[in-house]
């Protein structure tokens, strides 16, 4: 990994040592995000941190992440500037922020996606959800009451302007969504890490759509006023 700092989540101050290395990571990982980098910026700042602090992170976790993106950003992203900005917290109440790799995904069909996205459904902010397309309707399967991720919440803005009426149904049952799944006309995944993902299976127009739109805006994405003002810590 890149540049790896820490915090003491519980009081918002540094760490002793602000600069340890990745082994020292004290305790489990409870929270992690995976928000995909472009041309050394951040698309959907934003709204990622939104979703951060809607899992119910501390005053001073929030502050400090929304600092350490920029310093970040004008550091590690010197060497992966098309990479993955990833923040861990652990259960100690730790935090660390590096960037990795952007390593895109093999073809997957509907059914594989449905399992990826499973494996998060109990998180608080889910960082990649299943999109159906049904009779020109976009559902969503994950519960409405949940913020959305950062990538997710644009899906929904952009379904709105194209009239698509997109709804979130949740995972009340397994069983359930695979009937959903192989009633639907199209099937895409929207992640913070990869973007849209449609399914090898069940792609088509609307999924075309979407997954333009998004790398559009990575191609358009620069850093911030901001970002680009702080110096390299090298």
């Amino acid at each position: 990994m890149a540049d790896t700092d820490a915090l003491d989540a519980r009081t918002g101050d540094y760490a002793d040592d602000s600069f340890i290395p990745e082994d020292l990571f004290a305790g489990q990982p409870v929270i992690e995000t995976r928000w995909r980098l472009q041309n050394g910026a951040l698309p959907l700042k934003n709204r990622h941190m939104r979703a951060f602090r809607a899992r119910g992170v501390s005053n001073g976790l929030d502050s400090w992440a929304r600092q350490h993106v920029e310093w970040t950003l004008g550091d590690g992203s010197y060497d992966e500037p098309n990479g993955v900005l990833v923040l861990d917290v652990d259960d100690k109440g730790r935090a660390v922020m590096c960037i990795e790799p952007f390593e895109p995904l093999p073809a997957l069909t509907a059914a594989l996606l449905l399992d990826r996205v499973s494996d998060a459904v109990d998180e608080t902010v889910e960082p990649e959800v299943l999109w159906l397309v049904h009779d020109g309707a976009l559902v969503a399967l994950t519960d409405g009451a949940k913020q959305l991720s950062g990538v997710n919440s644009l899906v929904v803005d952009l379904a709105k302007t194209l009239h698509l009426n997109p709804s979130l149904v949740g995972h009340a049952h397994a069983a359930r969504d695979v009937a959903q799944l192989a009633g639907a006309d199209e099937c895409f995944m929207a992640s913070d890490e990869f973007g849209i993902v449609p399914a090898s299976d069940h792609a088509g127009e609307t999924c075309a759509r979407f997954a333009a739109y998004y790398e559009t805006l990575l191609a358009r994405t620069k850093p911030d006023r901001m970002d680009a003002a702080l110096p390299h810590r090298r």
